[in-house]
Protein backbone atom coordinates (compact mmCIF):
# COMPACT_ATOMS: atom_id res chain seq x y z
CA UNK A 1 0.00 0.00 0.00
CA UNK A 2 2.72 2.39 -1.01
CA UNK A 3 0.19 4.89 -2.34
CA UNK A 4 -2.09 5.02 0.69
CA UNK A 5 -0.70 8.04 2.52
CA UNK A 6 -0.60 10.17 -0.63
CA UNK A 7 -4.08 9.00 -1.58
CA UNK A 8 -5.48 9.90 1.85
CA UNK A 9 -4.25 13.49 1.46
CA UNK A 10 -5.69 13.76 -2.04
CA UNK A 11 -9.10 12.44 -0.97
CA UNK A 12 -9.27 14.72 2.05
CA UNK A 13 -8.52 17.71 -0.18
CA UNK A 14 -11.12 16.54 -2.72
CA UNK A 15 -13.61 16.18 0.14
CA UNK A 16 -12.98 19.74 1.28
CA UNK A 17 -13.65 20.93 -2.27
CA UNK A 18 -16.91 18.95 -2.41
CA UNK A 19 -18.14 20.36 0.88
CA UNK A 20 -17.39 23.89 -0.33
CA UNK A 21 -19.14 23.33 -3.68
CA UNK A 22 -22.26 21.71 -2.23
CA UNK A 23 -24.04 25.01 -1.56
CA UNK A 24 -23.94 26.15 -5.18
CA UNK A 25 -24.44 23.18 -7.51
CA UNK A 26 -25.27 23.19 -11.19
CA UNK A 27 -26.66 19.88 -12.42
CA UNK A 28 -28.25 18.05 -15.29
CA UNK A 29 -29.65 14.61 -16.00
CA UNK A 30 -27.45 12.44 -18.25
CA UNK A 31 -28.74 10.19 -21.02
CA UNK A 32 -28.65 7.21 -18.64
CA UNK A 33 -31.07 9.06 -16.30
CA UNK A 34 -28.46 9.75 -13.60
CA UNK A 35 -27.41 13.12 -12.25
CA UNK A 36 -24.25 14.97 -13.26
CA UNK A 37 -23.11 18.02 -11.32
CA UNK A 38 -20.36 20.51 -11.97
CA UNK A 39 -18.80 19.14 -8.77
CA UNK A 40 -18.54 15.66 -10.35
CA UNK A 41 -16.55 17.15 -13.21
CA UNK A 42 -14.33 19.32 -10.99
CA UNK A 43 -13.49 16.50 -8.59
CA UNK A 44 -12.85 14.03 -11.41
CA UNK A 45 -10.43 16.45 -13.07
CA UNK A 46 -8.75 17.18 -9.71
CA UNK A 47 -8.33 13.46 -9.02
CA UNK A 48 -7.02 12.75 -12.51
CA UNK A 49 -4.29 15.36 -12.06
CA UNK A 50 -3.35 14.39 -8.49
CA UNK A 51 -3.39 10.62 -9.10
CA UNK A 52 -1.11 11.05 -12.12
CA UNK A 53 1.41 12.65 -9.78
CA UNK A 54 1.56 9.65 -7.45
CA UNK A 55 1.59 7.05 -10.25
CA UNK A 56 2.36 8.56 -13.66
CA UNK A 57 2.33 5.17 -15.41
CA UNK A 58 -1.32 4.52 -14.54
CA UNK A 59 -4.11 5.57 -16.87
CA UNK A 60 -7.44 6.93 -15.64
CA UNK A 61 -11.01 5.65 -15.83
CA UNK A 62 -13.53 8.05 -14.37
CA UNK A 63 -17.29 8.20 -14.44
CA UNK A 64 -17.14 11.01 -17.00
CA UNK A 65 -13.79 10.43 -18.76
CA UNK A 66 -11.44 7.65 -19.76
CA UNK A 67 -7.86 7.37 -20.98
CA UNK A 68 -6.72 4.52 -23.17
CA UNK A 69 -6.72 1.25 -21.25
CA UNK A 70 -3.47 -0.03 -19.82
CA UNK A 71 -2.31 -2.73 -17.44
CA UNK A 72 -2.29 -0.18 -14.57
CA UNK A 73 -5.35 2.04 -14.13
CA UNK A 74 -6.96 4.33 -11.58
CA UNK A 75 -10.72 3.74 -11.45
CA UNK A 76 -12.64 6.65 -9.92
CA UNK A 77 -16.16 7.62 -8.93
CA UNK A 78 -15.81 11.32 -8.03
CA UNK A 79 -19.14 11.41 -6.19
CA UNK A 80 -20.75 8.12 -5.29
CA UNK A 81 -24.21 9.32 -4.30
CA UNK A 82 -24.54 12.33 -6.60
CA UNK A 83 -28.29 12.55 -6.04
CA UNK A 84 -27.85 12.82 -2.25
CA UNK A 85 -24.98 15.29 -2.71
CA UNK A 86 -27.13 17.41 -5.03
CA UNK A 87 -29.93 17.46 -2.43
CA UNK A 88 -27.55 18.77 0.23
CA UNK A 89 -27.41 15.48 2.13
CA UNK A 90 -24.25 13.98 3.62
CA UNK A 91 -24.64 10.45 2.25
CA UNK A 92 -22.04 10.54 -0.53
CA UNK A 93 -18.44 9.43 -0.97
CA UNK A 94 -15.41 9.57 -3.24
CA UNK A 95 -14.23 6.16 -4.44
CA UNK A 96 -10.80 5.40 -5.93
CA UNK A 97 -9.18 2.10 -6.78
CA UNK A 98 -5.96 1.09 -8.47
CA UNK A 99 -6.26 -1.88 -10.81
CA UNK A 100 -3.39 -3.85 -12.32
CA UNK A 101 -4.13 -6.28 -15.13
CA UNK A 102 -7.85 -6.46 -14.21
CA UNK A 103 -7.12 -7.19 -10.53
CA UNK A 104 -7.60 -4.57 -7.83
CA UNK A 105 -4.46 -3.59 -5.93
CA UNK A 106 -6.17 -1.24 -3.52
CA UNK A 107 -9.41 0.63 -2.98
CA UNK A 108 -10.18 3.71 -0.92
CA UNK A 109 -13.53 5.31 -0.10
CA UNK A 110 -13.77 8.67 1.64
CA UNK A 111 -16.97 10.14 3.10
CA UNK A 112 -16.13 13.85 3.45
CA UNK A 113 -19.09 14.94 5.58
CA UNK A 114 -18.29 12.27 8.18
CA UNK A 115 -14.51 12.43 7.69
CA UNK A 116 -14.52 8.61 7.33
CA UNK A 117 -11.87 6.83 5.27
CA UNK A 118 -12.12 3.16 4.35
CA UNK A 119 -9.43 1.25 2.48
CA UNK A 120 -8.39 -2.23 1.54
Amino acid sequence: MIYLEALKKILIEAGEILIELQNNIKSEIKSDNTWLTDADLKIEEFLKLELSRIEPKATFLGEESQDAESCLMWVVDPIDGTKAYKQGLEDYAIAVSLVKEDSPIMGVVYRPAQEQLFFC
